[in-house]
C-alpha cells in the first residue's frame, strides 16, 4: 500500500510541476489550439519534457538539469508558437565543445538550428541563435549531435506580435488549383490542376493543430500504376504518405496515416505520372 501511495503522489508531483511550466490554456478557435499548451516565449525548465533519453540530474545549488551526450536528446510537445520564433537561448554547461540541434516533429526532423558551445568552466552560460521559424503548436527536439553538455533552460524569442500567418485548414476540402504551382483547368463542372512528374504542387502553412489520421484525394488519372507522393516541409526523402491512384473518372482514394504530425507544415504532393487533381482534405486524430 505504501508503494502505491508514493507512485500516486509522485504523480501528483510531476503533473503539478508541468503545469507550473508556463501553461497557457486557450479557447476559443478550436482548430489551431487544442487543450493547454507550453509558453516557449518565458523560460521553460529542460526537464520539462515528454521524452529523455539523457539523464536528469541535480547540481550543488540545487537546480535540475538534462545532462546529454552525443547522440541523446529530449523532446518538447504541445509548445505554443503563437508569435512564430526567429530566434532561441539555451542556458547550458559544458566541460568540452559540444552541439545542440533543435529539430522539429521528430529526432531526425528537420533542422530549426544548432547551437555551437564551447568549454564554459563549469558555469551556465546563456547560447543564443538564430532560428528557422516554427508557427502552431508543435513538437521540438533537443538532440546532442557531439560532444557532452547539461542544460538548464530554454526560450524562444520572436519580434512578430500574436497575429497569426495565413494557413490552410486541412480539415475543410483544399481545392488543389489553389496550391503553388497548380494552374487551373476544367472539366465539365470540375476545376481541377494538372500534376505529374515534372511539376510539384505545395500547400503552404497548413495547420495540423488536430493532428493526422487519413488522407483523401479526389483525382483521376489515364495512366496505369500511378502513384501519388505526399512530402512534409521538403519535396524529397521518404514520403510521408503513398497514394495508388487508379480512378480514370473523377473518383476518391483515401489512405492511413500513422503519424504524431502536428503543428504548420508545407505540403508537397509529386506523381509518377499525369493526374488531373482535383482537391484533397485531411481526417483529425479526434
Amino acid at each position: 500500500m505504501k508503494g502505491r501511495v508514493y507512485v500516486a503522489l509522485s504523480l501528483i508531483v510531476f503533473s503539478m510541476s508541468f503545469l507550473a511550466q508556463n501553461m497557457i490554456v486557450t479557447a476559443g478557435d478550436q482548430r489551431r489550439y487544442t487543450g493547454p499548451t507550453l509558453d516557449p516565449y518565458s523560460e521553460i525548465q529542460a526537464e520539462t519534457n515528454f521524452f529523455n533519453t539523457g539523464d536528469e540530474i541535480r547540481e550543488k545549488d540545487g537546480r535540475r538539469v538534462v545532462s546529454l551526450d552525443k547522440g541523446e536528446y529530449f523532446r518538447v510537445k504541445d509548445v505554443n508558437f503563437d508569435r512564430g520564433m526567429d530566434s532561441m537561448t539555451i542556458t547550458v554547461k559544458a566541460d568540452s565543445p559540444a552541439c545542440i540541434k533543435v529539430r522539429k516533429d521528430d529526432v531526425n526532423g528537420k533542422d530549426l538550428g544548432c547551437f555551437m558551445i564551447n568549454g564554459t568552466k563549469g558555469k551556465y552560460i546563456p547560447y543564443t541563435e538564430e532560428m528557422n521559424d516554427i508557427w502552431g503548436k508543435s513538437v521540438i527536439y533537443f538532440v546532442c549531435s557531439f560532444g557532452s553538455c547539461s542544460i538548464d533552460y530554454w526560450k524562444a524569442g520572436s519580434d512578430r506580435g500574436s497575429e497569426p500567418k495565413d494557413v490552410i485548414n486541412p480539415y475543410k476540402i483544399v481545392e488543389a488549383e489553389t496550391m503553388e504551382n497548380a494552374g487551373c483547368f476544367v472539366e465539365g463542372d470540375t476545376a481541377y490542376a494538372a500534376i505529374s512528374d515534372e511539376r510539384t504542387l505545395v500547400a503552404r502553412n497548413v495547420d495540423f493543430s488536430e493532428g493526422i489520421s487519413d488522407i483523401e484525394v479526389i483525382t483521376q488519372t489515364r495512366w496505369y500504376n500511378t502513384e501519388m507522393y505526399i512530402y512534409i516541409d521538403e519535396p524529397y526523402g521518404p514520403p510521408f504518405s503513398k497514394l495508388l491512384l487508379r480512378s480514370q473518372r473523377f473518383g476518391s482514394c483515401i489512405a492511413h496515416i500513422s503519424s504524431d504530425l502536428t503543428g504548420v507544415h508545407d505540403v508537397y504532393f509529386k506523381t509518377n505520372n499525369p493526374v488531373d487533381f482535383d482537391s484533397w482534405i485531411a481526417y483529425s486524430q479526434k
